[in-house]
């Protein structure tokens, strides 16, 4: 996807939601406040904003950006 028409964020989280869910099984997170899930959000937020089509596509760059802001958090929260 290009996001030289600008999409929505709107648009693309309803698109990628699933995404996040998906992270958060892969890593055995069990979520019931679904705060791992706003942070999953957020991350994708940022990786929106920052985007650049020419330096590849949209869904791996969102792939890196929540499921290592999702690892970072957990990090943080055992840390504790």
């Amino acid at each position: 996807m290009i996001i030289n028409q600008k999409v929505s964020f709107e648009k693309i989280f309803e698109q990628n939601e699933s995404r996040m869910y998906y992270h958060l099984q892969c890593l055995y997170i069990y979520d019931p406040h679904q705060e791992f899930f706003m942070e999953g959000l957020y991350s994708m937020w940022i990786a929106y904003k920052k985007y650049q089509p020419d330096k590849g596509q949209l869904s791996t760059y969102f792939n890196y950006h929540i499921k290592n802001h999702i690892i970072e958090t957990l990090r943080k929260k055992t840390s504790q």
